[in-house]
């Protein structure tokens, strides 16, 4: 229960300024050509299944972590809670940012 509890606070701490950041670029700031290619590109990383996601994990960003670790002088496990947790948080930002993008593009103009 705990180790899921740290997962999901990585996971947030990931994916919620990321994927608010994206959410307010595209639907601000970004000219219509862009938006017309990162919000497709967004949907399709939604789309990828979370096995995908996890075999990733544990193939090459476990092992970079464990190596990046060992550089600053820490031990990371390549199973660690900090590994699946960032693999986690960038599994759900498509989802932050097509939520957070609908909702600042209900605001009327005027109110923005």
């Amino acid at each position: 229960m705990r180790r899921a509890m740290l997962v999901t606070l990585v996971a947030a701490a990931v994916a919620l300024p990321l994927g608010l950041i994206t959410a307010i670029f595209l639907s601000e700031y970004a000219p219509r050509r862009v938006r017309a290619v990162l919000k497709p590109v967004l949907e399709v990383l939604a789309g990828i299944p979370t096995i995908v996601y996890g075999f990733f994990a544990l193939i090459t960003f476990g092992p970079f972590m464990r190596d990046v670790g060992a550089l600053v002088g820490l031990d990371i496990s390549a199973t660690s809670v900090l590994t699946a947790g960032i693999v986690m948080g960038i599994m759900i930002i498509p989802f932050v940012s097509s939520l957070s993008d609908h909702v600042i593009n209900a605001v009327p103009q005027a109110m923005r």
